[in-house]
Parts: C-alpha cells; structure tokens; sequence
C-alpha cells in the first residue's frame, strides 16, 4: 500500500469518527462537517439530502438521554479522489420515558456504507447508507450511580472534551 493510501485511511477514519463524535455530543456542526453540503444520507428512517439528515438527526436524538457509537470493523478501498468504505459499528442509546421514567437501552449492529470524495484536498462523505444487522431494546436495570467527583459525559460543548482539545 503507498504511503499516501495509508494517509487517505486514516483521514477517512477521522470523518467517520467526527461523526460519531458529534451524534454522541449532539454537536451537530461536527455531524455536518463530516459531510459534503450536497451529500446524500440514508438512515433507514431518514433518506434525503444532508440539511434534512441535520434537522431529522438533531430532532431523534432529542429523544435520548445519551448515546454512545463504537466504530469497528473498517475496510476502505481507495482509487485517487474517491473512496468506499465499510464500517461496522455499535450503537447505543438511552431512553428515559417522560411518562414513566422507564429506562431503556437501545442498541444496534450497524454498518455505515460510504462513498467519501476527497474535493479540495478535504475527505468527506458523499454518499451513505446505514445497514442495520441485529437491534435489542431492554430495560436497563442495575443502573448504579456514578461515583462523586467522576465526570460525566455531556451532550453539548460543555463535555470535557471540547476543553481538552483546546490547546
């Protein structure tokens, strides 16, 4: 493999991850710069153009306490500006009803199908499909409380995170 293959892999990884980074974070400048502005997004319940896949994901997630998405499995083919890439993932949910306060994990076997351009020196995904291959709903028992003092992750830009990428 040439060494600039290996360089588009792990700038096509880092798009993938900025994704799911901003899902977990409902960060949805992140989720759109992992994006060209004309892609394209098929999400099972959403199909449509990337403001669409915006308003949808930001209205859903709305729904969960918090989420958590672990990509694994990663095979990318390369062929100059224009890559497909195949990526297993888990993803996790946490659903707190309103009306019951019944907890609920929400929980997925996916894999991302993209098609990613490179335009301007800058990988993004063009095109995406969303293969869903097993799901689980259960009621999360057992729950436990944090420790005190342990920090705990946020769904916006007050997540620990965002400050200790700042430099």
């Amino acid at each position: 493999m040439a060494p600039e293959d290996l360089v588009a892999r792990a700038e096509i990884l880092d798009v993938l991850t900025m994704y799911t980074r901003g899902v977990d974070r409902h960060d949805m400048e992140l989720v759109r710069a992992a994006y060209h502005s004309d892609a394209w997004d098929d999400h099972g319940l959403y199909a449509g153009d990337l403001e669409g896949l915006i308003a949808f994901l930001d209205r859903e997630l709305r729904a969960f306490e918090r989420t958590m998405h672990v990509l694994g499995n990663h095979t990318v083919e390369v062929r100059d500006d224009v890559a497909r890439a195949e990526t297993y993932a888990v993803a996790w949910h946490r659903h707190v009803s309103a009306l019951t306060g019944v907890v609920r994990d929400n929980v997925q076997g996916i894999r991302y199908l993209d098609v990613l351009e490179r335009r301007s020196g800058r990988w993004a995904i063009a095109d995406r499909r969303i293969v869903l291959e097993w799901m689980r709903i259960d009621v999360a028992e057992n729950l436990g409380a944090p420790p005190e003092g342990w920090a705990r992750g946020r769904r916006d830009r007050d997540d620990a995170s965002y400050a200790f990428f700042t430099w």
